[in-house]
């Protein structure tokens, strides 16, 4: 269990916020197409995977492949996450955590595969020590043994639906809703309650 160290507590989501996705996805794509894996059945599969599970488990994503040797499309993915994932994450994040770090607890809450998602925390050469959550539920159910600890709680994310839903639950939270330039796959999907507190493009705007 994570142990408070100061009063206040930063809770931001990893995919979008903190590191490019897209550009991520862009270039697992151009790895697969080495083995013959078109864009066109790269994208079908990983959309077909998506809608029905919700997340992608990096087994279970290369299984649905033609191509027939598994793990070698399982280590080309580890390959870019090991080697490429710093280069994913965006000009903005270390300078916020370094301006963030020394008054607020930070966790990065993140939905996915445990494995992929913990390698590319891992290898985005973050300056800190920043303690993850990984869930594959709702983020507002996994922090639910961290938020009696702190007296103030910002949640930064790039999906409405997250920000309504952990409004919803703790109406306490000061919420932002991030909408980066370069990378909002979900900027534009409605909002069910307009439970954003702000509506942010990036990290270097005044947060807190």
């Amino acid at each position: 269990m994570l142990t408070a160290k100061h009063q206040k507590l930063i809770l931001i989501d990893f995919d979008h916020t903190l590191f490019n996705t897209t550009r991520f996805v862009q270039r697992l794509k151009e790895v697969f197409q080495s083995r013959g894996v078109s864009e066109q059945e790269f994208q079908e599969k990983r959309m077909a995977l998506k809608d029905c599970c919700h997340l992608d488990d990096i087994d279970t994503f290369v299984d649905k492949f033609s191509y027939p040797d598994k793990k070698d499309l399982h280590d080309l993915i580890h390959t870019v996450i090991v080697n490429e994932a710093h280069t994913f994450i965006f000009d903005d994040v270390r300078s916020f955590f370094e301006e963030h770090a020394a008054e607020f607890d930070i966790i990065i809450l993140t939905q996915g595969d445990k494995e992929m998602q913990a390698e590319k925390v891992e290898h985005s050469n973050l300056i800190y020590d920043v303690p993850l959550i990984i869930t594959g539920g709702e983020k507002e159910i996994a922090i639910r043994d961290v938020v009696t600890q702190y007296k103030k709680i910002y949640f930064i994310d790039d999906k409405a639906v997250n920000i309504d839903r952990m409004k919803k639950a703790y109406p306490q939270i000061e919420t932002y809703f991030l909408k980066r330039e370069d990378d909002r796959p979900y900027a534009d999907l409605p909002s069910t309650c307009g439970c954003a507190d702000h509506v942010i493009a990036d990290l270097r705007e005044k947060l807190l």
